[in-house]
């Protein structure tokens, strides 16, 4: 046991800069000293460590997957890799990159892989299942069902496969078969690893990292991360690493955090390689290393602009950018010292910049509000991918549902798509827009462009209309509103009572101006015989 390593901290060593995209996932190779990565970009990377640069090499670029790379995991013998991609495939690949086999069966992208035995692994996905493959004839085994959505997985070397997914749960598979189902965390279940001396360690988007023994009895459980709880992995016997959303990665002993690693933007993963050494995958499409050995640490000037960069970070939620002197005045202002960061106006854009050699050289951009966007696995309603919010909304005592929703979507498009999937009335509609409108930076008017010709509204003289006059969408809250005073005040008259729409028929208007309304479902909304005759017996009635 060497006590001053224990003690000592992660610093960094290295910042690799190849891929182009959100950086989301890790493998490393420990005999044979490599790296894998993929990225958004949808490219897979393989690095070789080389000792005389103490640090990566490139070593090949593939680009088989035809879309994001979502999950990566090495070999059980190290021999190669496997990689799933939101395409729904699985790429087996050697130690230079070479495809040596497809995988495929999945309906959705593979958002999990895990190897324990050499002649088979497994897979999770974002349609709910997970598989078990035969290596060497690419079939499927077996498929593992009774998930929602994302499926997190680990693979045992007894033939244990355990998995997680939205729906909370914590499932045990023996050999295809389902052992037991323990309910573990109070969100979707990102990622489960296997500790030589603490047992299973899982992690959720609920912020909490869970310690169980692996009869599946709940050891610890601590509030880990600010945010979404990405990634973990195994640093020694007793000790290991959690990458968020939040920005951090944490070094974990004894259910207490020994050291906290801030990032520029939200972390996707995070491994540890053969020398002790923390690697993470950032949204600023970096990778980096930390290392604990003094004798490879990256030069000062990188490890300043790293910290500088961190320290941007934090304080950009304080900063107004209307305050900031404008780029066009920087020979008015000079460093103090080397290394000095200043931040200027460029539009409507935050602009650091670092004094060096006597003048101010960029640097990167200021995130003026630290947007990190969250992840949503997706519905029928809203696809998978990352939001600017997923907002938690409590319909009952404790029954929280999510509501994605981007900064530049229409806030009634989206509220009235989550009422629609949790089968709501849509007399809520104006209460869970004002919601998102109340809780997000900026709304979207819907679009008042001039009709083209073939839209063009007809022009009637006379009462009434015999021709239809055609919109390029229904703005119906007005009229629907009046529509509703008018029915509550015929059904307090006893003599025109009868002429208002009963509770049902309420439930069919409501259905009515939501299929107006929601301009995107016109290709595919159509009304039910029960609401044509609503306005037919009712609407219309003269």
């Amino acid at each position: 046991f060497n006590l001053m390593e224990a003690l000592s901290e992660y610093s960094l060593s290295q910042t690799i800069s190849v891929h182009q995209g959100v950086v989301r996932t890790l493998s490393v190779n420990k005999t044979h000293g490599q790296l894998l990565s993929g990225s958004m970009d949808k490219n897979v990377v393989l690095y070789q460590y080389d000792p005389s640069i103490n640090g990566y090499q490139l070593l090949n670029t593939m680009d088989f997957h035809q879309d994001f790379i979502f999950s990566s995991c090495t070999r059980v013998d190290d021999m190669g890799y496997f990689t799933g991609g939101k395409d729904g495939k699985i790429m087996h690949i050697d130690l230079q990159g070479n495809p040596l086999n497809l995988y495929e069966g999945h309906a959705g992208a593979v958002s999990s892989l895990s190897q324990a035995r050499t002649h088979e692994f497994v897979s999770g996905s974002w349609d709910g299942t997970a598989k078990i493959w035969d290596v060497e004839t690419g079939k499927c085994k077996s498929t593992l069902e009774g998930h929602s959505h994302a499926v997190s997985v680990l693979q045992l070397g007894d033939g244990l496969a355990i998995t997680g997914s939205q729906d909370k749960n914590i499932n045990f598979w023996q050999d295809g078969v389902k052992v037991s189902t323990i309910p573990a965390h109070d969100d979707i279940v990102r990622q489960i690893i296997f500790m030589e001396n603490l047992g299973l360690v899982s992690c959720s988007n609920d912020q909490m990292i869970k310690v169980w023994s692996m009869n599946a009895i709940n050891l610890q459980a601590f509030p880990a991360h600010d945010g979404f709880i990405f990634g973990l992995c195994p640093v020694n016997a007793d000790t290991f690493a959690s990458a968020s959303d939040d920005a951090t990665a944490k070094i974990w002993s004894g259910g207490m955090c020994i050291q906290t690693i801030n990032h520029p933007r939200g972390l996707w993963s995070v491994a540890c390689n053969e020398r002790g050494d923390i690697i993470t995958a950032c949204e600023d499409y970096k990778i980096r290393v930390f290392t604990k050995d003094m004798s490879r640490l990256c030069p000062p000037a990188e490890r300043e602009e790293f910290e500088h960069a961190c320290q941007l970070r934090q304080n950009s939620g304080q900063m107004n950018i209307n305050t900031l002197p404008d780029v066009s005045e920087l020979s008015r202002f000079a460093g103090k010292k080397e290394g000095d960061v200043k931040v200027f106006r460029n539009g409507q854009t935050a602009e650091a910049y670092m004094w060096k050699d006597g003048k101010w050289d960029k640097v990167g951009d200021v995130l003026m509000q630290a947007p990190t966007k969250k992840y949503y696995e997706g519905d029928r309603y809203f696809p998978a991918g990352e939001y600017d919010y997923v907002f938690d909304v409590q319909l009952n005592e404790g029954d929280y549902k999510k509501l994605p929703h981007n900064n530049d979507e229409n806030p009634l498009i989206s509220a009235e798509k989550f009422l629609e999937r949790e089968n709501m009335s849509k007399i809520y509609v104006e209460q869970i827009t004002k919601f998102i409108r109340d809780n997000s930076d900026r709304v979207v008017t819907p679009k008042t462009d001039i009709p083209s010709e073939s839209v063009k509204q007809k022009q009637g003289k006379i009462i009434p209309m015999k021709d239809p006059i055609c919109y390029e969408e229904a703005k119906t809250q007005g009229v629907s509103k009046k529509i509703l005073e008018f029915n509550t005040k015929i059904s307090e008259n006893e003599n025109q009572k009868a002429l208002a729409m009963n509770e049902n028929e309420l439930k069919y208007f409501n259905q009515i101006t939501s299929i107006l309304s929601a301009k995107a479902m016109y290709h595919s909304a159509e009304f039910t015989k029960n609401q044509l005759e609503l306005v037919h017996s009712k609407l219309l009635r003269r």
